[in-house]
């Protein structure tokens, strides 16, 4: 076995950094011939990135339908079912006399909510993107009266707005502000009667 000998310690860094780059012309050639498909490599990659980005943007974009839709239902069911309370609370405030006056009638929006039938929301005549409004009739408030939902804000314009009255049937348009008619407290013409799977 021969003599170990002393491995020579490498260059310092710093002489290495500045002694230049040399390369055989062969080498030179194919490095330079292979810098643009490095490049047009990194540029593909960036695109790459860019074009999943873009992609999640649309996604996100597409699915803003979907979530106003899903969003508008939720209060059209609220609104529809804040009307049957509605219906409830009358029923009641008329066969207890709640207001007190000795007749047997009905009330308006905040005589129901003073009597404590409704949810403060609702009393208040706002509640979860509709506005309600509640009244006994002018001229029977003994028999009838109307209740109407109309939407209110931007996420849920144009969407349908509901109404009922002493059939205790809920009916809905679209499109269409509806107003109280406390002379006849009537279902307007054209509307369409709520059905159970409006109410899931």
């Amino acid at each position: 076995m021969g003599p170990v000998t002393e491995a020579s310690p490498p260059p310092p860094l710093d002489d290495l950094l500045d002694e230049p780059l040399e390369l055989d012309p062969d080498t030179a050639e194919r490095v330079v011939g292979a810098l643009p498909n490095m490049l047009f490599a990194f540029l593909g990659g960036c695109l790459a990135v860019a074009g999943v980005g873009v992609v999640v943007a649309v996604a996100s974009v597409a699915s803003l339908p979907t979530l106003r839709e899903a969003r508008s239902q939720t209060m059209e069911r609220d609104a529809i079912a804040s009307l049957q309370e509605v219906a409830k609370a009358q029923a009641r405030f008329r066969r207890d006399d709640l207001d007190g006056n000795k007749i047997k009638d009905f009330g308006a929006l905040g005589q129901l909510g003073l009597a404590g039938l409704l949810d403060p929301d609702l009393a208040s005549g706002v509640k979860n993107g509709y506005r309600f409004e509640v009244g006994a009739s002018a001229v029977a408030p003994s028999a009838e009266w109307m209740a109407v939902a109309n939407p209110i804000g931007l996420m849920n314009r144009g969407g349908r707005s509901f109404v009922i009255n002493h059939e205790g049937v809920v009916h809905f348009v679209f499109n269409q502000h509806l107003t109280l008619d406390l002379h006849t407290c009537p279902i307007p013409q054209g509307a369409a009667r709520v059905l159970p799977r409006d109410l899931r």
